[in-house]
């Protein structure tokens, strides 16, 4: 493969430089001698629909890639989105756009980030330049796929049509398969880790240079403020624990989204203000410290794909008591942390007292076999190698 197109709807922006991280880390570690561009898709509805229904969230008007923060191409794609029922055509829209940028340069294949519209446009695109599409899936973009409607239609013609599937989860790979993917296509490939800054830092350290005190528990959250990440579960629980046992525990929230105003509202509400901190978007670095100092990492989704915080979380060594729903399962193994039943803050109230007074092995923790950004920028290239080399096979008379 001499030439690759990359599609994606999620990366950074001036507004979240950690959007789209475990995608960024990826294609970051690609050869620097691949000839290859990313195009970062961004939906765009016509003017007088924009006045009327204003943007609402960042995949719909993200700002514009600035390509100077990365070594290789970047290019933002717009494309024609209507909302609601016009959102069947946006693969077909993109799938348009793409084709224009790449007039006179076709590449032996384009690799899309997510399944619908990207993996659709890029199986749209590859028929008309007879290249191969591979899809990665994510999480929501199969999880979170209608039941019914002519987007789930579109997406299992995407996974059927594709010449390669990758999924960062067995939970996503089951999804693909019970979609119509080929067996013989699907591939796992997990996310990566940057181990120079996810390791293990001495708690004790880790907590004096944030300022927390030694002698309390530190339950931490990182991610999306959002209704499915069932942070309000969370709160429900400590607000428990601190009503049952008076027990000296703390929570520190890392990360921003629509649901903080509630979430503040509901710390409030339970009287819990003196041990809820909001600490915002965080720094890797400062994160990885946080994780450092925490007693557990706490993930309470109502839905995942395969949340990379779990495994930053264990190589700082940090136990980790998620939900058991997508990946999640797959990473919190015996003697690494427990699961709890998705939306059900009684059972993890009682998971959280229970795993703060377990004395955790923090080294075997932080020994579990977890792939660099490098091992994973190379299997995916050799599956999309893999991928060019049987179209090309398949094409010779």
């Amino acid at each position: 493969m001499r030439q690759l197109a990359v599609l994606s709807a999620v990366y950074p922006t001036r507004e979240d430089h950690a959007k789209g991280r475990p995608i960024w880390a990826t294609i970051d570690r690609f050869p620097r001698d691949l000839d290859f561009t990313v195009y970062c898709s961004l939906p765009l509805r016509p003017a007088w629909l924009r006045r009327v229904l204003p943007p609402r969230s960042y995949l719909r008007y993200p700002s514009p890639v600035n390509s100077t923060d990365s070594w290789f191409r970047t290019e933002s794609l717009t494309y024609f989105s209507l909302p609601g029922a016009g959102s069947i055509w946006n693969g077909w829209w993109l799938s348009r756009a793409l084709l224009g940028r790449m007039r006179g340069s076709k590449p032996d294949s384009i690799l899309a980030y997510r399944a619908y519209p990207e993996g659709h446009a890029a199986v749209l695109a590859g028929r008309r330049l007879g290249v191969p599409a591979i899809i990665s899936v994510r999480g929501s973009d199969l999880k979170l796929l209608p039941p019914s409607g002519p987007i789930r239609l579109r997406t299992q013609t995407a996974l059927r049509e594709a010449a390669a599937v990758l999924a960062v989860s067995q939970d996503l790979a089951d999804c693909a398969l019970a979609l119509g993917a080929n067996p013989e296509r699907v591939h796992l490939v997990r996310n990566g880790i940057d181990r120079n800054v996810f390791r293990p830092e001495d708690k004790v350290a880790a907590r004096e240079a944030l300022s927390f005190p030694a002698e309390a528990k530190l339950l931490l959250f990182v991610g999306n403020l959002l209704p499915v990440k069932g942070v309000t579960f969370l709160l429900d629980a400590l607000a428990v624990l601190r009503r049952d046992s008076g027990s000296n525990v703390r929570l520190a929230i890392i990360g921003d989204g629509n649901l903080e105003f509630q979430l503040r509202g509901q710390v409030r509400s339970a009287g819990i203000e003196d041990v809820v901190q909001f600490l915002g978007q965080q720094r890797q670095t400062e994160i990885a410290r946080w994780m450092s100092a925490a007693d557990l990492l706490c993930l309470p989704s109502l839905s995942e794909g395969m949340p990379n915080v779990v495994v930053e979380a264990f190589s700082c060594g940090c136990p980790v008591v998620g939900t058991t729903v997508g990946g999640i399962p797959e990473l919190v193994v015996p003697g690494c942390g427990c699961l709890v039943p998705p939306g059900d803050a009684a059972a993890l109230a009682q998971a959280l007292s229970k795993a703060l007074t377990t004395p955790w092995d923090s080294g075997f923790i932080a020994g579990q076999p977890i792939e660099s950004w490098g091992q994973v920028a190379a299997r995916t290239l050799a599956i999309c190698n893999r991928a060019t080399t049987t179209a090309d096979a398949s094409s010779l008379p």
